[in-house]
């Protein structure tokens, strides 16, 4: 009887070993997954554990990269829209400043240089 009972309490450690192996696979795997999605965050994590709790960290991860995302493409969205910005008051400021500097320079041959220098200058 004493036997059956050491030989029942250790199948059920071996159980237990071999089931704590593949959740520390599984976290593992999961880790490995997630160093490479916070890089490509346009893909989810996922697995094929059972474990209720594991399951739920990896909906939470995932929650997030898709909020990373979604920032993601917000910031460059914003970040266009900046330079284009940018572009066009450069290109707005650029257009009469060569108009004035023209018409500085027509100036510059027919009146006082002093005071065409003088706006040349400021």
């Amino acid at each position: 009887m004493s036997s059956l009972i050491i030989l029942l309490l250790l199948l059920i450690i071996i159980f237990f070993i071999i089931k704590l192996i593949c959740l520390n696979n599984e976290f593992k795997s999961i880790n490995k997954e997630l160093h490479n999605k916070i890089e490509n965050t346009n893909n989810l994590i996922t697995t094929s554990t059972y474990n209720k709790n594991l399951n739920n960290i990896i909906i939470s991860l995932n929650k997030e990269l898709s909020y990373i995302h979604k920032k993601e493409l917000e910031y460059k969205e914003n970040n266009q829209e900046l330079y284009k910005l940018i572009t066009d008051i450069t290109h707005d400021l650029k257009t009469p400043l060569t108009a004035i500097k023209g018409y500085i320079d027509l100036l510059d041959k027919e009146y006082k240089k002093e005071y065409i220098s003088v706006i040349n200058n400021n």
